[in-house]
């Protein structure tokens, strides 16, 4: 291999090491810095700006490094607002129903954006379901309405509610378009990976979704995963709360 060696002196500028070796202009004036120093122990990027320390602690500027603005890039999703809901706790005893509904008292979630949750162990799920037990809330009273079965058994839930009132939006559920395995997506607009509740807009939609077994999951894409036992009787809608 060809071996190339520059006879330095002070007369050699970094302009004539550009012309000769092709180096930019800022290749140049490092290696004529190096030359004039013995070496150079670091390098760093300030505000833009290459800056060498020589080997005598002499801080040279090499001149502003910063490219050109490249094009703007998309826009990221929607990010959570990191706020989660707070819970309240209710019971819904079994002999407390007349003429098919009851209430109980949140008081705390009063004036604030609320969802209804059973409670998630599986004795209690059927009883909800057989029921067709539809909540509403206002002014701080939950009120719960019987659509089917009156229940036996206690029936226990909490109230999710949030200081910043989440998003929410309300989305069908079709009669029609199921999979062989009776599962099919349901697009949520901002949903993403975001956190969310699901509850029945309504009355007629907690009958429909109680006969049609409906169960609902979610990864990270912007949509719901619907599965039932059976295919509804009529398209019905949900309600989304997204935070």
């Amino acid at each position: 291999m060809a071996q190339v060696t520059i006879h330095w002196s002070d007369e050699v500028q970094p302009g004539e090491i550009t012309a000769l070796f092709g180096m930019s202009s800022t290749e140049a004036e490092l290696l004529t810095t190096a030359l004039d120093t013995g070496g150079i122990t670091q390098m760093t990027v300030t505000n833009g700006h290459l800056t060498a320390t020589t080997v005598n602690g002499t801080i040279v500027d090499l001149g502003d490094v910063t490219g050109p603005q490249g094009p703007q890039g998309e826009a990221g999703q929607q990010g959570s607002s990191a706020q989660a809901p707070h819970l309240l706790s209710f019971t819904l005893p079994a002999g407390s129903w007349s003429d098919g509904s009851q209430h109980a008292q949140v008081a705390a979630s009063s004036g604030h954006v609320c969802a209804v949750r059973p409670a998630q162990d599986a004795d209690e799920l059927t009883p909800w379901a057989a029921g067709g037990v539809f909540c509403t809330l206002k002014d701080g009273v939950l009120t719960a309405t019987v659509t089917g079965s009156t229940p036996t058994v206690d029936l226990h839930g909490t109230v999710w509610w949030w200081d910043s009132d989440p998003s929410q939006t309300t989305v069908t559920i079709p009669a029609t378009g199921w999979s062989d395995d009776l599962t099919r997506q349901v697009q949520v607009p901002g949903l993403f990976w975001r956190d969310n509740w699901t509850s029945p807009a309504g009355a007629d939609a907690a009958i429909q979704w109680a006969r049609c077994g409906l169960m609902l999951s979610h990864d990270t894409s912007g949509a719901l995963t619907a599965r039932v036992t059976q295919t509804p009787s009529k398209d019905f809608s949900i309600i989304v709360t997204i935070w």
